[in-house]
Formats: structure tokens, sequence, C-alpha cells
């Protein structure tokens, strides 16, 4: 049971290093202003109106990838089956990619496309990982 645990927890983890990675790539491609305060929500929501669409797709290209490489690496640790942790990890970035898309301002097709290519990551991670019939969570 403890394995299966931990193997969830690395696969969100592995989520959120990934949805970070794909964060630091678009703001290295298409730094912010100098001096901006992005503590501030209305400067934020301002960035995200003028940023241009690639910008936006490399965050929402690192949801996708991140809710997939989440629940492959947690199904390839994890004894339980692959859909359980795709479920976990989908579950854990819809909440992550619902909580951005509420509080700041983002177009609607970013919205339209983290929330259905996150649920469609977590069904084809659980797809093309190792399958594992023990459900119980008793195998180590």
């Amino acid at each position: 049971m403890l394995r299966n645990i931990l193997a969830a927890i690395a696969g969100v983890a592995t989520a959120v290093i990934t949805v970070m990675i794909f964060q630091f790539v678009s703001h290295t491609v298409f730094p912010p202003p100098a001096g901006v305060d992005m503590s501030d929500p209305a400067v934020i929501n301002e960035m995200i109106a003028s940023a241009p669409p690639l910008a936006l797709g490399i965050v929402v290209a690192g949801y996708i990838f991140a809710t997939f490489d989440g629940a492959f690496v947690a199904a390839l640790i994890g004894n339980w089956k692959a859909g359980i942790y795709a479920i976990v990890v989908g579950v854990f970035m819809l909440a992550g990619a619902l909580h951005t898309i509420t509080t700041f301002s983002h177009p609607t097709w970013f919205s339209l496309t983290s929330i259905f290519g996150i649920i469609i990551a977590a069904w084809l991670a659980q797809l093309v990982a190792p399958q594992k019939s023990a459900v119980s969570g008793n195998e180590e």
C-alpha cells in the first residue's frame, strides 16, 4: 500500500515539475517585461491578454504532457492498475488548471484545450502504461 501511495505522489510530483519546466520555457522564449510585479493579478491578466498564442500554447502543452508523464511514472512505480494513477494525476492536474483558469483571465481556447487535453492525456497514459492486475495494493 505504501508503495502505491508513494507512486501516486511521485506521479503528481513528476507532473508538477513538468509544468514548471514548460512554464520556464515559455517565460524564457517570451520573457515578461522587466520589473513586472508577478504578485499582482491585474498585471498577470494584462500579460496573459498580450501574450502571443505560442506562449500560452507552450503552457497548455505543459499541462497535457505533465498529466501524461505523471500518470505514466506513477503506473511504472506502483502496483495498482494504471487507470487509478491516471485518475489521481488527472484530477490533480485538472484542479490546478481550473484554479489557474478561474483565477486569471485566459482565452477560451486555452481553457478548453487545457481541460480536454488533460482528460485525454490521462486516458492515453492509462492505455499505454504497463498494466498490472493488483488493485488491493498488498503485493509489494
